[in-house]
């Protein structure tokens, strides 16, 4: 069947500065029009979530059941220009047991055939990623690996399909790393290191925009735990007056309560901005993982 024209009079130019202007944040995020909703590797350590999504409006995208030319065309530019990948990963393993080499080598070869199942991928340029790190264990590791640096490791893994022009021309990186408050607790009263300087002042190269946040979730994961591990935050701990102050953050799927303490934002050709919650509103946990990072900040 032939292609019918809702658009005859403008050319293909002109047509993409009106799918341009139907592309808007204020539009909610959907995966319309995309593949798949969502693709998840689950493993010991690690719960994986990749989520296509983009703010165009479907009801062009409608237009290709009824054999609109505009419909495909609409498609076809959301696809190379306007898809951001959303990746929620979960650390739930044990830190003393995880082996960096082999995570990046089995997550590298799920990211390399997913790009192969959908070559569009590696035009995506924004990157949301969320990482809570809610580890079954949470003493120190005795291989030195940090909480900071593993985080870093698995942004570099996870952003490694990215087109690299495209990375330096429209690429935008966002991190937000969210430790459990029981990790924090340890963190504040027995003096652990958890390496976030690493994770927030040692940026891989090459994307034109790259934000990093840390902070702290509170009864992370709850819901989806079977039973709390051993050694759970006690709840005296959570009693201390302005030990971890509480905001709610609005944010894509968003669960619990979200308290931030730093975060850095690095454009090229822009002046850096990093921000640190360390005011009278912060409770301590938050002024503790701000001083820490703050304290190895390269010159």
């Amino acid at each position: 069947m032939d292609h019918r024209l809702l658009l005859p009079q403008l050319p293909p130019e002109l047509r993409d500065l009106v799918y341009t202007q139907t592309i808007t944040p204020d539009n909610h995020a959907t995966s319309t029009g995309l593949d798949f909703t969502s693709k998840i590797y689950d493993s010991s350590h690690t719960r994986v979530e990749f989520i296509p999504v983009h703010h165009g409006n479907p009801a062009l995208l409608a237009l290709q059941r009824y054999h609109f030319l505009e419909g495909d065309e609409y498609r076809h530019f959301i696809l190379k220009t306007a898809v951001q990948l959303r990746i929620h990963v979960v650390f739930k393993g044990h830190t003393n047991t995880f082996v960096q080499e082999h995570w990046d080598k089995k997550m590298a070869a799920h990211l390399k055939n997913l790009a192969k199942r959908h070559p569009w991928l590696r035009k995506v340029t924004q990157y949301d990623i969320r990482i809570l790190w809610k580890p079954a264990s949470w003493a120190q590791s005795k291989r030195k690996r940090r909480v900071g640096a593993i985080a870093k490791r698995i942004v570099e893994v996870l952003t490694q399909e990215m087109d690299g022009e495209q990375r330096a021309k429209r690429g935008v990186v966002k991190t937000d790393l969210r430790i459990a408050d029981f990790v924090v607790a340890d963190h504040v009263l027995k003096g652990q290191t958890l390496g976030l300087g690493e994770f927030v002042w040692e940026l891989e190269l090459g994307a034109r925009k790259q934000v990093r946040e840390v902070g702290i979730a509170l009864d992370a994961g709850k819901a989806d735990r079977a039973e709390e591990p051993e050694g759970y935050m006690p709840s005296k701990f959570r009693a201390v007056p302005k030990f971890i102050s509480t905001k709610r953050r609005d944010g894509w799927e968003e669960k619990g309560i979200y308290s931030p303490a730093f975060r850095r934002e690095v454009e090229q050709d822009q002046e850096e901005m990093f921000r640190a919650d360390v005011g009278d509103e912060a409770g301590s946990a938050q002024r503790a993982l701000a001083k820490e990072i703050s304290t190895l900040r390269k010159p």
